[in-house]
């Protein structure tokens, strides 16, 4: 196998699917196509579409070599396989022109660094790409009615198939597969017709695998449907069961919080009385209103048309000592400082 990548030569030139397509599909199996022949396999790398619209406006395309793997710190060795990535610089892109609404194809770099493939069967990818151009359900068809006697083995239903279709790319492993698919398959479709009691008509050589597919489907739709029907009532029991538990739960908490409560409503009272005990203070005396009437206008007060003033003596607030700390000197003092006599002033009417 080559290390570097080296010109190489093609049987079909390039030239020739360098052009425009209607659709992309048909640049992709030209691509694939002429690889194919040519002894490489080609993949599809990346797609790109409008943001807008969602359309495939562009794709990319690389050998099936390309790339390469990982390198580990730990894992020194080289991987010694026929799928073994040698970073192929193989690169082909199709992309969308708006003015004559066409897919071009334009190969990028058409050199590989790796010998061609030896037999074409061999590869899986070139198997899968040609067994989804023949149709995956025509195949599976095709299978079952070669299958039907158990008389040929899978290489030897794998080689008729060939012979009768030679574009077609099939080996005995792909065959065994596609009989394991339909034994699956009508095994499932068998366990459903018992489960309902009703007898399955004969199967004919012509039947397709669509139906097959179909009764696999129903069969597992009512398998689920009968082990759900079963577990109903142990559902409801436990959702039940979780209900109580978790009504039980909140009757526990809400009575933790009445308890919180009423703890909260004894200590405010305490606190309140032993306040009002602490600086308890007697209301003030009730004192007499001062009267006072305008003088007869007699002697020297005739002429006196002036406001004069009555004083009345200030109320005395005492204060009963409770069993808290006596109040200072300098609050005493303050306190009969603030005791001033009181005075209105009156005027003449005039």
């Amino acid at each position: 196998m080559a290390s570097e990548a080296t010109p190489t030569a093609y049987i079909m030139p390039l030239s020739q699917i360098e052009c425009g397509y209607h659709a992309y599909e048909d640049a992709i199996t030209a691509i694939q196509d002429h690889q194919r022949l040519e002894g490489f396999v080609c993949t599809i790398s990346s797609k790109q579409r409008n943001p807008r619209t969602t359309s495939v406006v562009g794709l990319t395309l690389q050998c099936n070599q390309s790339g390469r793997y990982r390198q580990w710190s730990n894992k020194k060795g080289i991987y010694n396989t026929s799928s073994h990535k040698s970073n192929c610089p193989f690169r082909a892109r199709i992309r969308y022109n708006r003015y004559d609404n066409l897919f071009h194809l334009k190969v990028l770099h058409s050199s590989h660094n790796h010998d061609r493939i030896a037999s074409l069967i061999s590869s899986s990818a070139l198997r899968r790409q040609s067994q989804q151009r023949f149709g995956q359900e025509r195949l599976l068809s095709l299978v079952e009615i070669k299958a039907q006697g158990k008389q040929l083995t899978a290489r030897q239903i794998a080689e008729q198939i060939t012979r009768e279709h030679p574009g077609l790319l099939i080996n005995a492993l792909d065959v065994f597969i596609f009989k394991r698919k339909l034994r699956l398959g009508r095994n499932q479709a068998g366990t459903s017709t018992q489960a309902s009691g009703q007898v399955e008509a004969p199967r004919t050589r012509a039947s397709s695998v669509a139906s097959a597919a179909a009764s696999a489907a129903a069969s597992a739709a009512a398998s689920s449907s009968s082990r759900s029907s079963a577990g109903e009532p142990r559902k409801q029991e436990k959702a039940h069961e979780e209900g109580l538990r978790r009504l039980q739960e909140l009757q526990n908490a809400v009575a933790k919080l009445a308890g919180s409560v009423e703890a909260l409503q004894a200590s405010h009272q305490a606190t309140q009385a032993a306040l009002m005990q602490h600086y308890y203070i007697q209301p003030p005396p009730q004192v007499a209103p001062s009267t006072a009437t305008w003088p007869a206008a007699s002697g020297h007060m005739a002429q006196y048309n002036g406001p004069f003033q009555v004083t009345a003596p200030a109320p005395q607030v005492s204060r009963t000592p409770g069993p808290g700390p006596s109040p200072s000197s300098s609050q005493m003092s303050s306190q009969a400082g603030s005791s001033q006599p009181l005075k209105w002033t009156y005027y003449r009417p005039q």
